[in-house]
């Protein structure tokens, strides 16, 4: 994460975080973790890499339904299934 956000966006970022713990297959081990960081610009390419596909998979769950090269190219790339990932970003039963 990149440190140049204020005090209200980070405690969004980790409740949002926190949120999302209970709906991950491996949630309970996931748990002691905490959001880092990343002092000053420029951010490491990993990073800005990650943010890209963050928004994609955001832009996804937003509207399935619409056309997205990048969510198609990213897709065959993620760990795990992604079909258990519901329109509302909730886990399917």
């Amino acid at each position: 994460m990149s440190a140049e956000v204020d005090a209200q966006t980070r405690k969004a970022q980790a409740d949002a975080f926190m949120s999302v713990l209970p709906l991950m297959e491996e949630g309970d081990r996931l748990a002691p973790m905490q959001l880092r960081y990343w002092p000053g610009e420029p951010l490491p390419l990993p990073l800005e890499l990650a943010h890209v596909m963050a928004e994609g998979v955001a832009r996804h769950l937003d509207d399935p339904q619409r056309a997205s090269p990048l969510w198609d190219a990213m897709r065959t790339k993620l760990v795990g299934d992604v079909r258990w990932v519901g329109s509302n970003g909730r886990r399917r039963k």
